[in-house]
């Protein structure tokens, strides 16, 4: 089953307590560089544009929706893909 990207994140016990402990050992400039980023994200993402735009005209992919893309592992396969990659040039 694929995540649902509308739904929040859960963590495991263990994965909360390694992110309280990652964010302990941060350095006084790596947590304002991480509060700066944090900000920005939630300012873009409230913005009235944001709120109304259609689907993005951009290229590239918006690197916050990756945790929850749903891609199969067997898509991630690079072999797999550079295999048929070649194989679709050889047939053109």
């Amino acid at each position: 089953m694929k995540p649902d990207p509308a739904e929040p994140h859960v963590l495991t016990r263990e994965q909360e307590s390694l992110v309280r402990e990652a964010e302990r050992r941060l350095t006084h400039d790596e947590r304002e560089k991480l509060h700066r980023r944090q900000s920005k994200i939630h300012s873009q993402a409230k913005s009235p544009a944001s709120l109304a735009a259609g689907p993005s005209k951009g290229k590239a992919t918006d690197p916050r929706e990756w945790g929850a893309a749903g891609i199969d592992e067997k898509d991630l396969d690079l072999d797999a893909q550079r295999a048929a990659f070649e194989a679709w040039n050889t047939a053109k």
